[in-house]
C-alpha cells in the first residue's frame, strides 16, 4: 500500500512539473509574440485598436464581367452585390464594411480610423428615417393649416390669424432690410426675423399696409455679438470673465445657451440641414449682463471690443494714396486725441480710383501710416522690409443710391417674345415628331399613315357618340366583328362584307379564325402587319 500511494505521489509531481513547464514556454511565447507586435506598430507607424469582438466578414471586391468600384460579394456565395445594396437580396447578409474590423493585438492605419470615424459621424447625423414622417402633406387638402399648426403651434382661427400675419410682415420688412443694406446701408442694427419658419406666399397680401420704417439703433460690440451666435461650447473665444455667463446654471442668461434643444428636419436628411429650434436673445438682457463686465478687460481686449471704423490699404503709386499721406501729415502735427478724430478729408473724384467717402488719420496708438518696416505677426514669417503700402482709416460716403431705375436710364431690348412661347401639347396621333418608324428590310415602315389616321380618328369620335365598336377579344379564339362594324368604315379601306366560314366550322360563333380575302385583302394604305398577330388555328374538329 505505501508503495502504491509513492507512485501516486510521484505521478501528481510530474504532472505539476509538467503544467509548470508549459505555462512558462506559454507564458515566453505570449511576451515574445507582444514584443514583436510592439516593435511592428512602432516601426510602421500604425496606431493599435484593441478590441475583443469578434472580427465579422470581410469586404471583398466583386470580380464580375459588369463590376463596379464598391460593388461586393456576398460572403454566404450568393454572388456579386451592387455597392448601393445594404444587404443580400438573396440570403439577407448585410454588406460588409470597407474598412477592416481589427482584434486585439492588430493595428489600424490613421487614415483608416479617420475614415471609419467620418462614416459614424456621418451615419450618426443621418436622419432617413425621419423624412418619412411627413405630418404637413403638401398638396393634400388642409395642407397649410396643417402647416402653421405643426410649425408655430396655432391651433384655432384667431390665433393662426395672428401668427401668419405676424410672419408675413416680418419677412415683407426683412426683404426691405436687405434692399436698404445694399443699396443704402444699413437701416436697423436690432431688426431680426423672429421666427423659425417663412409663411406662404399665397398668405402675402394687403402688403401695402405694412410699416417701412426701421429703428437704427447701435451695432452690438464684438464681445456682445460673440456672445449672441456662440454656444457655451466655444465660451474660449471669449475672455475669461465671460465663461460663467454662458456656463455657469446660475447665470441670469443661462436660457440663451440650452445644452439640449430640438432638431427640426423639415424634410431633410442630416441633422447639419435641420432648423435648429434654439431661443432668440433678448438684447436688453445680454447687453446688461456684458455692461458690467468692461471693467475687467485688458487694455489689449478692451482694444478688441471697441467698435472702429474700416481701414484702407493702398500702394503708394496710386493716386488714392495722396489724400491718405496728406491726411497723415496734417494729423502729425495736432496731438490732441479729440482733434484728430475730427480730421477727415473727403478723396477727390480724380483720385478716387473707383472709392466713395473720405480718409481719416490712424490713432496715434497705431502708429505710423507708412512704417518701413512691418513685425510679422507670425514667427515663422520674416519681417517685412521696405513696405510701400500706405494705411488710413476710411468711412463710407453719405451718397446713397436709391433702389429704383434713375432717370435716363435706357433698357435693353427684350431677347424673348411672343415666338419663343411653345405651342400647346399635341396629341401623338397628331404630332408627327412623337411617332417613331421602325425600318423594315423591305423598306416599308411601321407606323400610322394618313388613312390609319382617319381610322382611328373616326373610332375615337364613335366611341364618344356611343357608336358601335369592335367587341373585344376574347382569348384563345378570334371573334368575328359584327356587321355594322364593317358598314361604318369607308369601302375603300375594309372589304365590304365579311367572308363566309369554312363549311363544317361553326362560322364565327365557334371561334375559328377568319381568312382575309385573295390577294391580301387589304387596302392600299391598310395595316399590312395584321397577318403578323394572327393567332394559330385551332386543332381540327373531334372525329376528323
Amino acid at each position: 500500500a505505501k508503495s502504491t500511494t509513492k507512485v501516486k505521489e510521484e505521478e501528481e509531481e510530474e504532472k505539476d512539473e509538467t503544467k509548470n513547464r508549459v505555462k512558462n514556454a506559454s507564458d515566453l511565447f505570449n511576451e515574445i509574440k507582444k514584443e514583436e507586435v510592439k516593435q511592428e506598430g512602432e516601426d510602421s507607424g500604425f496606431e493599435s485598436i484593441e478590441t475583443d469582438d469578434d472580427v465579422p466578414f470581410e469586404f471583398v471586391q466583386a470580380t464580375g464581367a459588369d463590376a463596379r468600384p464598391g460593388d461586393w460579394r456576398c460572403p454566404s456565395g450568393c454572388g456579386d452585390m451592387q455597392k448601393t445594396r445594404k444587404s443580400c437580396f438573396r440570403c439577407g447578409c448585410p454588406k460588409p464594411s470597407e474598412i477592416p474590423r481589427l482584434k486585439k493585438g492588430d493595428a489600424m492605419e490613421k487614415a483608416v480610423f479617420l475614415k471609419q470615424l467620418d462614416e459614424l459621424l456621418e451615419k450618426k447625423n443621418d436622419r432617413e428615417d425621419e423624412m418619412e414622417a411627413d405630418n404637413i402633406r403638401l398638396g393634400e387638402i388642409g395642407w397649410k393649416e396643417r402647416y402653421y399648426d405643426a410649425k408655430m403651434g396655432s391651433h384655432d382661427l384667431n390665433s393662426r390669424r395672428k401668427v401668419v400675419r405676424g410672419m408675413v410682415e416680418e419677412f415683407i420688412r426683412g426683404l426691405l432690410w436687405v434692399c436698404k443694406y445694399y443699396y443704402e446701408g444699413c437701416c436697423s442694427w436690432g431688426w431680426f426675423y423672429p421666427y423659425h419658419y417663412a409663411p406662404f406666399a399665397t398668405d402675402m397680401v394687403d402688403l401695402e399696409l405694412i410699416s417701412t420704417e426701421f429703428e437704427l439703433g447701435k451695432p452690438f460690440k464684438p464681445f456682445d455679438q460673440l456672445m449672441g451666435v456662440l454656444p457655451a461650447a466655444s465660451a474660449h473665444a471669449l475672455p475669461p470673465a465671460f465663461y460663467p455667463l454662458m456656463t455657469d446654471e446660475d447665470s441670469p442668461i443661462i436660457d440663451f445657451y440650452p445644452k439640449h434643444f430640438d432638431l427640426d428636419m423639415n424634410g431633410k436628411r442630416f441633422a447639419w440641414q435641420a432648423v435648429a429650434l434654439l431661443p432668440w436673445i433678448d438684447a436688453d438682457r445680454l447687453l446688461t449682463e456684458t455692461r458690467n463686465l468692461d471693467c475687467t478687460l485688458t487694455p489689449e481686449e478692451a482694444n478688441r471690443n471697441t467698435i472702429n471704423i474700416e481701414l484702407l490699404y493702398a500702394h503708394e503709386q496710386l493716386s488714392i494714396s495722396k489724400c491718405m499721406l496728406k491726411i497723415a501729415n496734417v494729423a502729425s502735427k495736432i496731438d490732441d486725441e479729440d482733434i484728430r478724430e475730427k480730421c477727415a478729408l473727403k478723396i477727390p473724384a480724380a483720385d478716387a480710383d473707383g472709392a466713395c467717402g473720405e480718409v481719416l488719420p490712424l490713432k496715434t496708438l497705431d502708429g505710423d501710416c507708412c512704417p518701413k518696416q512691418i513685425e510679422s505677426p507670425m514667427m515663422r514669417e520674416e519681417n517685412i522690409n521696405e513696405n510701400r503700402v500706405v494705411c488710413a482709416r476710411y468711412r463710407l460716403g453719405t451718397t446713397k443710391v436709391p433702389p429704383r431705375l434713375l432717370e435716363g436710364t435706357v433698357l435693353p431690348k427684350p431677347i424673348l417674345d411672343q415666338s419663343d412661347v411653345p405651342p400647346p401639347p399635341k396629341l401623338f396621333i397628331e404630332d408627327s415628331r412623337l411617332r417613331v418608324n421602325v425600318v423594315r428590310t423591305n423598306g416599308n415602315s411601321a407606323g400610322l399613315n394618313d388613312a390609319g389616321k382617319r381610322i382611328l380618328m373616326q373610332s375615337l369620335q364613335m366611341q364618344q357618340r356611343g357608336g358601335v365598336m369592335m367587341p373585344p377579344q376574347q382569348h384563345g379564339a378570334y371573334q368575328q366583328p359584327p356587321p355594322q362594324y364593317y358598314q361604318q368604315i369607308p369601302p375603300n379601306l375594309a372589304y365590304a362584307q365579311p367572308p363566309p366560314p369554312p363549311p363544317g366550322t361553326g362560322g364565327a360563333a365557334a371561334g375559328y379564325y377568319q381568312q382575309p380575302p385573295p390577294g391580301g385583302g387589304y387596302a392600299p394604305g391598310g395595316n399590312r402587319f395584321a397577318a403578323l398577330r394572327r393567332p394559330p388555328p385551332p386543332p381540327p374538329p373531334p372525329g376528323n
